[in-house]
């Protein structure tokens, strides 16, 4: 016959009832296994080493049987790793040692019993001692105690008085502190500052007539004219002819208006010369392509085949018919 002993924990967090029917589970499976259950014991609630499944203390429980062979511990063990009711599990196989351990604690031999009488017989040595030291110490100082002396009389002195010194009367002395007199502004001085006053405001009314000049003057060189001009290149580059055309810089053509071109592609076109509906209707592919080769990526990889069409008809105010184009196009393609 061998022997085992089985010990695993509970989840602590289930209810007495449920612990115990964990707890018969398992001693009911040895039973039906042919095993003789040994000693069945509940050591209760316990602390745990390091926390396990969020788990920081666990009910331990063991059961010590005997079986013919171990085939009942696999099927023991698939039982306890399923179960999610366990926490963990120890099965160990005893040896005659451990056994004769195990049967020498149940019975008290070993433990806390045998410290328990030991104990038990030092404390009572003590106090035996402890009597007999008390008994000898109150017979000696009964010994040692002297006769009490009679009381002698002793005389009070006659009450000494004591005359109080009262102090003088401190006379508070009144520190009168003279104030210098404001003296009040004169004419003269209110007259200057006046005077100053008015100075500080025909300068200031001087500067605003300066700026305000200045700023006619921007505004009259701003609605001077500009000329663009556009140089087409014939496809065999024998000839090319100039058109020039006259616009103001407030009435610049919005480029972004063209399906394709937004705020940034406008700088470059601005930058390579084209600033107008015309002046872009006039544009070669080859010329746009380079502007936008040059400006790198992703203008480079930007599709311009539709934008002199759009810009041709935004020049003519055919904004019906570019609408219609423009429908049809997706990001100018």
């Amino acid at each position: 016959m061998r022997q085992y002993e089985v010990t695993f924990i509970v989840d602590p967090v289930l209810s007495g009832d449920e612990i115990k029917t964990a707890a018969n589970t398992y001693s009911n499976l040895l039973k039906d296994e042919g095993c003789d259950l040994v000693h069945v014991e509940n050591n209760g609630l316990k602390q745990l080493a390091y926390t396990i499944k969020k788990r920081n203390s666990g009910v331990y429980h063991t059961i010590e049987f005997t079986t013919e062979n171990g085939a009942v511990i696999p099927k023991l063990e698939l039982s306890l790793r399923r179960d999610e009711r366990i926490i963990r599990f120890l099965t160990v196989h005893l040896d005659k040692y451990a056994i004769k351990y195990n049967d020498d604690k149940r019975k008290g031999l070993i433990g806390k019993k045998e410290r328990v009488v030991k104990d038990n017989d030092d404390a009572k040595k003590k106090d035996n001692k402890n009597q007999s030291n008390g008994k000898a110490a109150a017979a000696a100082k009964k010994e040692a105690t002297p006769a009490p002396e009679p009381k002698k009389e002793e005389q009070v002195a006659p009450p000494v008085e004591v005359k109080a010194d009262t102090p003088e009367p401190v006379v508070e002395e009144k520190v009168e502190v003279e104030t210098p007199a404001v003296k009040e502004a004169t004419p003269e001085v209110e007259a200057k500052v006046e005077e100053k006053v008015e100075e500080v405001k025909a300068e200031k009314v001087e500067e605003v007539k300066e700026i305000k000049e200045e700023q006619v003057a921007v505004a009259e060189e701003t609605k001077t004219t500009v000329t663009e001009t556009v140089t087409t290149n014939v496809a065999a580059g024998a000839a090319s002819e100039s058109v020039t055309t006259r616009t103001t810089i407030k009435g610049l053509d919005d480029l972004t208006k063209i399906e394709g071109i937004g705020p940034k592609v406008v700088e470059l076109l601005n930058a390579g010369g084209i600033i107008t509906f015309n002046g872009l209707s006039q544009a070669t592919d080859d010329r746009l392509g380079k502007i936008l080769q040059e400006a790198g990526a992703p203008y480079s990889g930007m599709t311009y085949t539709s934008w002199a069409e759009q810009a041709k008809l935004a020049s003519q105010e055919k904004w019906d018919e570019l609408k219609t184009l423009q429908d049809k196009l997706v990001g100018g393609k």
